[in-house]
């Protein structure tokens, strides 16, 4: 009869966005035919679709029968990893009193949900709420993650310029000796 045998697939991960590695095959001692096949990890659903989002997965090698040797399969678990970003965010500066500018965030490739804080100079603490008094300010942008992208960060310093404004004087005129 057809001798069995025990190959081993292995497969390194990669990160989203990068080209799929390709799995190796050792052991394959009756030099069939390799076939791979892949599946969520946990799920039993292969097909030759190789993944590209991130997340677990298997892959599933194949060796066809040969002359001496019966068919056999090797699987290997491995991840996609989440890929990272780096955005940048600008804010125009403003007067004292006038509407304040809205940040502009660039480089959010992973179309994740963008939230601003905001914190005075000399402060830790980062919060919700619009600056308001004169003085130097930095916006922070929080990009949260999503199915394939890591989350982020940027900042960025704008000031909040002093008011200018106009005085009128006036005064009364009076008579020579009041």
């Amino acid at each position: 009869g057809k001798a069995t045998f025990t190959p081993v697939v292995s497969i390194e991960g990669w990160t989203y966005g990068e080209d799929a590695n390709t799995p190796v095959v050792t052991n394959n001692l009756g030099g069939g035919a390799e076939t791979f096949s892949y599946s969520v990890a946990g799920t039993n659903n292969f097909t030759a679709t190789v993944p590209s989002n991130a997340g677990n997965y298997t892959v599933k090698a194949t060796i066809a029968e040969s002359d001496n040797y019966q068919s056999a399969e090797a699987t290997a678990d491995f991840t996609i990893s989440k890929a990272v970003f780096t955005p940048t965010v600008t804010l125009q500066g403003w007067a004292f009193g006038a509407e304040p500018n809205s940040p502009v965030v660039t480089g959010n490739i992973s179309n994740g949900q963008v939230t601003f804080t905001y914190k005075a100079a000399g402060s830790t603490e980062f919060a919700a709420a619009v600056p308001t008094a004169a003085g130097t300010h930095t916006v922070k942008a929080t990009i949260a993650a999503t199915d394939n992208y890591e989350s982020a960060e940027a900042t960025a310093t704008f000031s909040i310029g002093k008011a200018t404004f106009t005085p009128v004087v006036s005064i009364e005129g009076w008579t020579y000796g009041e």
